[in-house]
């Protein structure tokens, strides 16, 4: 059962007889939807940023005093 059956669901036994507020099961699904999206942005940034940052200490020269990553020993 998906969340929005439950909640169908939930609010009919709520209210057995009276009317169903579409507009409330609307905007619970909705707010589910872009809560949904806005962590799979933020997961999806973030890996990104991970993958930005070992790429760039790949790249960049060390410090001094310090061996560059991923490279191995220098010759």
């Amino acid at each position: 059962m998906t969340d929005l059956d439950q909640r169908i669901a939930s609010v009919l036994r709520e209210q057995a007889e009276g009317d169903v507020d579409i507009d409330r099961l609307t905007a619970g699904a909705v707010t589910g939807g872009r809560r949904r999206l806005r962590r799979r942005r933020a997961v999806l940034g973030g890996g990104l940023a991970l993958v930005a940052l070992l790429g760039g200490l790949a790249v960049v020269p060390a410090l001094p005093g310090l061996d560059r990553p991923f490279t191995g020993p220098r010759r």
